[in-house]
């Protein structure tokens, strides 16, 4: 619930700074010296088609140890904002499937939840970005059987065409318990 709430004030917050901004409703008008009207242009809103983003971002991991092997595939839709080409916003789902091979004991393992992120794209292939993840996973410590953990994501990425590749560190040490990469995570992205 927090996290819903979390999700609809940033998209409330992105949309009350927009209306508050008045320039984007003024025309401009460039004129050579001649007085004559080169171009008119109009600021285009923030929220059009062009600057909505739509995509997906997928993860598929295989350990092999003396203790068992590990399987592990995510998927995390997303739907967001470009505000310019350097700064975007957006929100999703996510849901990942765990194997543990050859251990009984955990055997597989679901983890859902729901994720928001911002980033911001330096030059044309690098960006950083930091996210915010709420994840449902077993309880492997208490007597729940599952578990609700948040953690900040921090990060960075290359980005080719429409496609990453991003690297991040989650910095919530609970979450090291449900997700077998510890507190690293990768993911491929792929924008729709």
């Amino acid at each position: 619930m927090k996290s819903t709430l979390l999700l609809l004030s940033i998209f409330l917050c992105i949309r009350l700074a927009h209306a508050q901004d008045s320039s984007l409703n003024e025309k401009s008008v460039l004129v050579d010296e001649d007085g004559m009207v080169i171009s008119e242009s109009e600021s285009k809103p923030l929220f059009t088609k062009d600057n909505l983003i739509k995509g997906s971002e997928f993860m598929v991991f295989l350990q092999g140890s003396n203790f068992g092997s590990i399987f592990l595939a995510e998927a995390a839709p997303f739907v967001g904002l470009k505000v310019k080409d350097i700064l975007w916003f957006g929100a999703g789902l996510n849901g990942t499937y765990v194997s543990y091979l050859e251990q009984s004991a955990r055997g597989n393992q679901s983890l859902y939840g729901v994720h928001a992120f911002g980033r911001i794209n330096i030059a044309e292939t690098y960006f950083l970005q930091a996210e915010f993840r709420r994840v449902n996973g077993p309880d492997f410590g208490g007597f729940d059987e599952r578990q609700w953990l948040g953690t900040p994501v921090l990060g960075f990425g290359y980005l080719y065409g429409s496609s990453w590749l991003s690297i991040g560190y989650a910095l919530n040490p609970d979450f090291v318990k449900i997700n077998p990469m510890g507190n690293f995570v990768y993911r491929f992205g792929l924008l729709f």
